[in-house]
């Protein structure tokens, strides 16, 4: 008796992440007639996110099946459907769908919210598709569900993960390119003339790329055929020839090294290892890994990394589960798991994005009741769990 009292005494541990609520997204599927289909399909897929703090809007890439998954997918749909790509809208604010981007196959996108634009790593066209996000918005003040893009910027090859350079306003875009071995560059926007100024070669595959505005650096994640990476410095201002500063190497525990988010005020960046399933972690001041991977393990499939920079948490997208840390102590080598989050049970959570002035993340997910959903899951500091 006394055991049953207990348990309806204490209440239950409070969990770190929770699903605050999920809202249907449009689905990537059209039948022949042109009418979208509700039901999730298979081998759906969403790719890089982007939010603007400062209009609350959420850009989010509805990639959809992969080339070669495709067919496979639509075999299984009725005859005449057609995939339709997308970038998906999201005012966060409201926590409501309100439009999309028809057309282009996204991976990469940034904002650039001093200047009102979104950019977007368009892999259909091997182009850097613009978005005005002012017209974007007059466009759904006017209860029209559709945005344009404005311009396409034709990019040197397969164009991957962008990002935004508030100082120099510039986009970087880092490009892995389809040759085999993979020989990646990096192409340089100019945001006035929406043009490529400088492209940057790097020689290898190409991951994620981060703008330090402390240093003032941009640093992309390089990987060797072997699969062993660095971590390669850009002075923006440098000509091509020069402007590659620093060749970092990432340890040799990091095994196929992709996604990357950056924590300026403690200079540390951090790194998701794919095959190793583990984190590295770079002091960015020092130019050297610090740490050890291994007892930083994440989920299956490591892919987007986020962080909360105002909590000092760090968040690994994975296809598996979202695996949380806390960083604040980085800077001395040392990350704290608090463990990994299942956020769909049968559907990729690589695709996140944190809202930090309300400690919310964002994952679209395609299996919520046979439907596309934005997941939008609560960091709460006070969980236990």
């Amino acid at each position: 008796v006394l055991r049953i009292v207990i348990q309806f005494a204490v209440p239950a541990p409070l969990s770190r992440l929770r699903l605050l609520q999920e809202v249907p997204l449009p689905g990537i599927a059209m039948t022949q007639n042109g009418q979208p289909l509700l039901q999730s399909i298979h081998n759906d897929r969403f790719d890089f996110q982007a939010l603007d703090p400062q209009t609350g809007l959420l850009f989010s890439a509805h990639d959809g099946p992969s080339a070669n998954k495709l067919p496979l997918t639509l075999a299984e749909l009725p005859h005449g459907t057609v995939i339709q790509p997308s970038i998906v809208v999201f005012d966060t604010r409201q926590d409501k769908y309100v439009a999309s981007i028809i057309g282009p196959t996204v991976h990469g996108i940034a904002v650039a919210p001093d200047i009102h634009k979104v950019y977007a790593a368009d892999v259909g066209t091997n182009t850097i598709d613009v978005i005005d996000e002012q017209a974007c918005q007059a466009a759904i003040g006017a209860g029209q569900q559709v945005c344009n893009v404005v311009k396409s910027i034709k990019a040197s090859q397969a164009p991957d993960s962008l990002e935004y350079d508030p100082d120099q306003h510039e986009v970087f875009v880092s490009e892995p390119g389809s040759a085999s071995p993979p020989n990646g560059v990096i192409d340089v926007i100019n945001t006035q003339t929406d043009s490529i100024i400088k492209t940057i070669r790097i020689g290898t595959d190409v991951g994620h790329i981060r703008y330090d505005a402390s240093l003032k650096r941009v640093f992309v994640v390089s990987v060797t055929p072997a699969l062993m990476g660095t971590l390669d410095a850009i002075d923006p201002l440098a000509p091509p020839t020069r402007a590659i500063t620093a060749h970092i190497a990432l340890p040799s525990t990091c095994i196929a090294a992709h996604g990357m988010a950056i924590d300026e005020s403690q200079q540390v960046a951090f790194v998701a290892c794919v095959d190793s399933q583990n984190v590295a972690m770079v002091d960015l001041q020092a130019g050297k890994a610090i740490g050890n991977p291994n007892q930083f393990p994440v989920a299956v499939k490591a892919d987007i990394v986020a962080i909360d920079r105002n909590l000092h948490i760090l968040f690994v997208g994975c296809q598996t589960a979202i695996s949380v840390f806390d960083e604040s102590k980085a800077s001395s080598g040392v990350l704290t798991k608090y463990g990994n989050y299942v956020v769909s049970g049968t559907n990729s959570s690589h695709s996140i994005v944190v809202d930090e002035s309300t400690h919310n993340i964002y994952v679209p997910i395609t299996d919520a009741g046979n439907r596309v959903a934005m997941a939008i899951e609560h960091y709460d500091p006070n969980g236990t769990v």
